[in-house]
């Protein structure tokens, strides 16, 4: 639903407002209409137009902070340019929502620095790690609201016959044709890499998203170079 942009008695922008926040402003006499979107509210006995800009009939004395951006869902869209953090990829405002960049439960709060736009719609992603996915690679790719396919190359290289082999000519010609199938029909290809050195040969490969080790590996990895310069 469209929104509303609320100016002072001097004509000054103060905020933009929900347009029911409008209407009820209109009806207690405080704001006259300066401009009306071609939508209308309609009801039993009457209709009017859903004014897109309404002036506070008296002035309001506004401090402002200029080194100040108040929390609002807007204002983190707009910071962000209405892009999904995950995909990357630009959406209308109805359509986003937010995410903590550190979760509530372990100490995150509601402020700018932790909020991260994301897609309302959780994605939808198959799991592709033996031969009889592989098979049926085109049915998984025509099934509807699907957003990727997953490819486990570990337990791929089993099934292909080289265990423990995810990087093998052969698990890597294979993960190639997903990749070239879910290119074909939109859908996005990633994959688990244990390093960094894998995530890129699997990038240039063509996935589009790759997770990268687990988080027990990672924190070794931390561990033992917080060791070695120990020492």
């Amino acid at each position: 639903m469209e929104q509303t942009l609320l100016l002072n008695a001097s004509y000054e922008p103060l905020k933009i407002v929900h347009w029911q926040k409008a209407i009820t402003l209109l009806c207690q006499g405080k704001v006259e209409v300066i401009s009306v979107y071609d939508r209308e509210i309609r009801a039993v006995s009457f209709s009017f137009k859903l004014p897109s800009v309404i002036r506070l009939l008296r002035f309001v004395k506004i401090k402002r902070r200029f080194d100040y951006v108040p929390f609002s869902r807007a204002n983190i869209y707009a910071r962000d340019r209405h892009t999904c953090q995950y995909c990357d990829e630009t959406f209308p405002t109805v359509e986003l929502t937010f995410d903590h960049v550190v979760p509530v439960s372990q100490g995150g709060y509601k402020v700018m620095t932790t909020l991260d736009p994301s897609l309302q719609r959780a994605a939808t992603v198959a799991l592709v790690e033996g031969t009889e996915g592989v098979a049926a690679i085109d049915e998984i790719l025509a099934v509807p609201g699907l957003d990727a396919v997953f490819i486990g190359p570990v337990d791929l290289s089993a099934a292909l016959g080289v265990p423990g082999e995810p990087e093998h000519p052969r698990v890597v010609e294979t993960v190639r044709g997903l990749v070239e199938r879910g290119r074909d029909r939109g859908v996005a290809t990633a994959v688990f890499a244990p390093t960094p050195e894998a995530a890129r040969r699997w990038l240039e490969l063509g996935v589009r998203l790759v997770a990268l080790s687990v988080d027990t590996g990672l924190m070794l990895q931390g561990f033992r170079a917080a060791l070695a310069e120990t020492r």
